[in-house]
């Protein structure tokens, strides 16, 4: 009895898991991926996106949060010391000559370093892009200064998700 009970029992959960999987994959409803550039969210994104294809379910893109975008710049060592020098900050700081020119060197290398981050991020939005394929979506979300933890900060990201073509940045030349 306590068997045939059981079986009862599994089956209707089998057959609910059927009638949920035939609803997820109905034309209206689509899976979105979302990660940060960081090799083991991408794997786990890649993993899932693998497991989504091979249950045919239907899978729509990814979003990417947390993206360093490139910000190329092309000045000189001199020319941000002498930036420094002529901000009204700066200057009530008081700073000699040596430490505005240390300053200048440490930006410049934070700048480099932000770069190699932003050049790795671009390889892992080529990735996603070849795997997800012509027909997937993919959202970039750059790095925000601040977490978002209100629902201003939450609409904001509207225009990077919706694909706000003159907000959301997806090339090096973006601001």
């Amino acid at each position: 009895m306590f068997f045939t009970e059981f079986n009862d029992i599994l089956g209707g959960f089998h057959q609910r898991a059927e009638e949920t999987f035939a609803l997820l994959r109905q034309p209206r409803v689509g899976f979105v991926l979302v990660a940060s550039p960081e090799p083991m969210a991408v794997r786990e994104a890649l993993a899932f996106h693998e497991r989504l294809t091979t249950a045919g379910m239907p899978f729509v893109g990814f979003v990417v949060n947390k993206v360093y975008l490139s910000r190329p710049v092309t000045a000189t060592p001199a020319a941000i010391e002498a930036a420094l020098a002529a901000h009204p900050g700066v200057g009530q700081l008081a700073l000699s000559g040596t430490t505005r020119t240390m300053a200048a060197q440490a930006l410049l290398a934070a700048h480099t370093e932000i770069e190699t981050l932003a050049a790795a991020d671009q390889r892992v939005l080529a990735q996603l892009r070849a795997v997800g394929g012509a027909a997937a979506s993919l959202a970039v979300v750059p790095l925000q200064r601040d977490d978002v933890h209100d629902v201003d900060r939450l609409v904001a990201l509207e225009q990077f998700l919706l694909g706000d073509p003159a907000a959301a940045p997806t090339s090096a030349a973006s601001d």
